[in-house]
């Protein structure tokens, strides 16, 4: 199943890697696999960072206080806002109306690039 599809969510090209963002995030990390050994029936990835950017509104050398974060903390068990929540309390999104984008700038342009200092396109 595309879940991206079925959520209708609209996307903007990735800076480093491959896959798609979806633009009604207010971060994204786009990292690359590094290793991914096995502990038992887990696997534990380790990723490097190569692009970092987030929405300009809610971020200043730091979240801003307003900022809202959503953390998945295992299960169907969430973190907001300083509440846990449980996932199969909360009522489904209705589908966005085809066409219309969940933002109205979906170029990036709203996004602050947060280059890692050793990249070629850092301003150092």
């Amino acid at each position: 199943m595309d879940k991206v599809r079925a959520m209708e969510f609209m996307t903007m090209r990735s800076k480093s890697v491959i896959p798609l963002l979806i633009t009604s995030c207010i971060g994204h990390l786009e990292c690359v696999v590094r290793e991914s050994p096995r502990f038992g029936d887990r696997v534990f990835y380790v990723a490097e960072v190569m692009t970092a950017l987030v929405e300009q509104d809610y971020f200043e050398n730091g979240w801003k206080d307003q900022t809202q974060t959503l953390h998945h903390l295992g299960g169907d068990r969430y973190r907001t806002g300083g509440v846990v929540i449980e996932a199969g309390s909360l009522p489904l999104p209705s589908p966005q109306t085809r066409g219309q984008p969940l933002f109205g700038d979906t170029t990036g342009e709203r996004f602050l690039w947060l280059d890692r200092p050793d990249s070629p396109d850092s301003k150092s």
